[in-house]
């Protein structure tokens, strides 16, 4: 069953838009030296705040970056990550002879985030970061227990319950993201431990008076290549 307030995706063209873009800045300057475009590679466990009627679930992350301008003390950092997200929902109405309760939504991005970097320190260096993404809706699935009421022999309704696993269609998302961080300087690389916070600007999906954005902290730890 798909939920009926549910919109397909609103940025359709995301994806195309970002392999552009990536096809562009990957074609490297002439007369420079070609190297693996991404220098910086990060895991990332996430968790999405309470809401109206939500409790919070742990996600993670992956993700690969490129530093434009990794020499000056600002830097622009454009990447491309996959972050899986989940949310449980104790009570969600579905319709007017319906409602679900005990839902959990997990749900699947692709995210291409851009953002400045300003770096502060010599050695071991502490940065902050601001910026914006666009979140690409690449699958969701959702789960728990339907309840209906309809109509049945003499229009008596008749209660009726059932469990759920189902795919489903939700909105892709884009926003703004902030973070703060170290760069740990250890031999020829540098360890990377950054806390952040994204915060969706468009509807997920849409629940009677319920508004859902995808806005969650997390915590990413990685390698960058110099």
């Amino acid at each position: 069953m798909t939920i009926p307030f549910c919109k397909k995706a609103t940025f359709p063209t995301m994806c195309i838009i970002g392999v552009m873009v990536f096809v562009l800045i990957c074609k490297p300057v002439q007369g420079q030296k070609e190297e693996f475009f991404f220098k910086e590679f990060t895991g990332s466990v996430n968790r999405i705040p309470p809401t109206y009627k939500g409790e919070t679930k742990f996600g993670f992350g992956i993700g690969a970056y490129h530093v434009y301008m990794q020499e000056k003390r600002t830097n622009i950092v454009f990447g491309i990550e996959y972050n899986k997200s989940r949310i449980f929902f104790r009570n969600l109405y579905e319709g007017r002879f319906a409602h679900s309760e005990n839902i959990t939504y997990t749900m699947n991005w692709l995210s291409m985030p851009l953002f400045v970097r300003y770096n502060i320190g010599e050695n071991v260096k502490f940065f902050i970061e601001l910026g914006g993404h666009a979140d690409v809706m690449v699958g969701a699935k959702r789960k728990g227990i339907m309840h209906t009421n309809l109509p049945g022999e003499n229009n008596q309704l008749v209660h009726k319950h059932y469990e759920f696993n189902e795919k489903t269609n939700l909105n892709s998302s884009g926003g703004v993201s902030c973070g703060i961080g170290l760069r740990i300087p250890v031999a020829k690389y540098e360890i990377i431990v950054k806390p952040e916070y994204k915060f969706g600007l468009s509807e997920v999906f849409y629940s009677n008076t319920t508004s859902y954005y995808c806005r969650y902290a997390r915590i990413s730890a990685g390698i960058r290549f110099n």
